[in-house]
């Protein structure tokens, strides 16, 4: 490589580093494999984290079969132009982005640009279900991402944030999140399900009882006495969705 040819790469790495936009290469595989710092700065994230896990793990539940779908358009050879989609935040929250991206199949790879949608005001809607018949706020903590998304897509109709561990959900309670539910794993390897359940009871009592549990099987002693002992429904994987509706709205009574 010549000296001009590194000088125009060294180029485009900086104005890559310093736009304000969202720069993105992806593969046909479904992960990102480069991001530019402003995707830090729009969804709190860092580019590693980012680009550790498929991009679908980040995507609202409700805009989950639109993305796949534009995702297949761009590797069939079609440019992308003014697809939006939600994306989860580190806090849990969720922005609306806005795409334009251009496929090289021979390269299996897609370059886009994407920016920031501002949210117009949040309308209440009411669906049954929640107190008063209001959208109830529902809490997942889980760190198997495809639960996570399944368990969203079921309570669609909810206000539904999702986050892998239990720091990450004490994180938001403790910034001033309130949920009317919340469904932890048993068995998370950061912090495991009684751990989580005495730091709520210790910080933050109110929403440890409106805590449920949904796991995949209490395998040890240890947590078949604490689901015996504790005062709290538990849902056993796999669940049919109205069995996971029926536990939403029971606890949130």
């Amino acid at each position: 490589m010549g000296g001009h040819d590194l000088d125009r790469l060294r180029a485009s790495d900086v104005f890559f580093a310093l736009a304000d936009e969202l720069l993105v290469v992806a593969g046909f595989d479904g992960r990102f494999q480069r991001l530019n710092p402003a995707w830090t700065e729009a969804l709190g994230w860092t580019t590693e984290e980012l680009c550790s896990e498929p991009w679908l793990s980040f995507v609202h539940p409700d805009d989950l079969e639109a993305t796949v779908a534009a995702g297949d358009t761009l590797q069939g050879g079609a440019t992308l132009t003014h697809f939006s989609n939600r994306y989860r935040c580190r806090d849990g929250a969720y922005r609306r982005l806005e795409w334009q991206c251009v496929p090289s199949v021979p390269r299996q790879l897609i370059y886009g640009v994407v920016r920031l949608v501002p949210e117009p005001p949040a309308v209440p809607v009411s669906v049954p279900g929640g107190p008063g018949g209001s959208r109830t706020r529902v809490l997942i903590v889980d760190d198997q991402s495809a639960v996570a998304l399944t368990m969203g897509r079921v309570l669609r109709h909810h206000d539904v944030t999702a986050v892998a561990h239990g720091p990450e959900a004490l994180a938001l309670l403790a910034a001033g999140r309130t949920f009317d539910v919340i469904l932890s794993d048993l068995s998370s390897p950061v912090m495991p399900g009684p751990a989580f359940y005495a730091a709520l009871v210790r910080h933050f009592p109110e929403a440890a009882a409106r805590l449920a549990f949904v796991t995949g099987g209490a395998h040890t002693p240890e947590a078949q006495a604490f689901l015996s002992a504790a005062p709290h429904p538990c849902l056993e994987k796999p669940f049919h969705p109205e069995q996971l509706c029926a536990l939403v709205e029971a606890v949130s009574q």
